[in-house]
């Protein structure tokens, strides 16, 4: 547990700023004893809840608990789908990351469970790492990671340890280098798809005035309106187009302002992440 609890702590530290992160621990009220199988099985714990880094704060989560009693595993994986039901997998990447010495002794379904992450909205994909865990735990423990459309590692000291969180859960040199931001095409699409729809705005405006005025000079040809009437109106019809106009030409430039922003933050925030993996 110390040494998970090492590990687990420079990973996080490594995390980039913009990332939340959650710990939960289970299994650690009670012993691993039948007659206290019931509140060791029911004791899942979020403590650190979902939220920026902050090492002060995590370190002391990470040392508010000792390995206690029995492995809840399924129950900690839906935990981890409770803390993430409100981020859907469109706007945010969800991943769990499972650190284990042993197989689900709670009788629940840790498969079914990893299964429910990738099912429902959040899509999350869950990454175990086994530590000293024997044949049957790691087979098992392979199961749920395979659900849950993740890795599974299986570490026997520290060094291994190590080296499964702080390396192989980092991103490769070929993410690194090939992740992009947003690029040229992306925002040229992002603007065309605002002429798409300031387009036919302009040409509705453009065809009313049109038929305005059509509907005047006819009026007027069959002195149905006099002069004066005829003039007010075809002058109304040009100032409400022009203000018509004004308005669309306003929002489609602001679109294209924030769509240009939008694409310099997230680029900044591109380089920024590949920078602090690099160094």
């Amino acid at each position: 547990m110390a040494l998970a609890k090492e590990t687990i702590g420079k990973f996080v530290e490594e995390i980039d700023k913009d990332v939340d992160v959650s710990l939960i621990v289970y299994g650690h009220i009670g012993t691993g004893n039948d007659a206290d199988k019931q509140l060791s099985c029911s004791s899942i714990e979020s403590v650190y809840p979902l939220q920026s880094y902050d090492t002060a704060a995590f370190e002391k989560a990470l040392n508010s608990f000792q390995a206690s009693g029995w492995t809840p595993l399924a129950g900690a994986i839906d935990k981890a789908g409770e803390i993430l039901q409100g981020y859907n997998s469109n706007d945010y990447e969800n991943i769990v990351y499972i650190v284990s010495d042993g197989i689900e002794t709670c009788d629940g379904d840790p498969i079914a469970a990893a299964k429910k992450l990738q099912e429902n909205n959040i899509k999350a994909k869950v990454n175990i790492i086994g530590f000293d865990v024997d044949d049957d735990g790691q087979k098992q423990l392979q199961e749920v990671a395979d659900a849950g459309d993740g890795i599974y590692a299986t570490v026997r000291d520290k060094s291994e340890l190590e080296t499964e969180v702080l390396k192989k859960w980092r991103p490769t040199l070929g993410q690194i280098v090939w992740t992009q931001g947003v690029t040229l095409n992306d925002t040229v699409d992002a603007m065309q798809r605002m002429n798409n729809i300031y387009n036919p705005l302009y040409y509705a405006s453009d065809r009313e005035k049109g038929r305005i005025k059509n509907a005047i000079y006819f009026l007027s040809d069959k002195e149905l309106i006099s002069h004066e009437a005829k003039s007010y109106v075809l002058d109304m019809a040009d100032q409400m187009s022009a203000i018509r106009e004004s308005h669309f030409k306003e929002i489609k430039e602001k679109k294209d302002e924030e769509t240009w922003a939008a694409s310099e933050e997230i680029n900044a925030k591109v380089e920024e992440w590949k920078k602090s993996w690099q160094e």
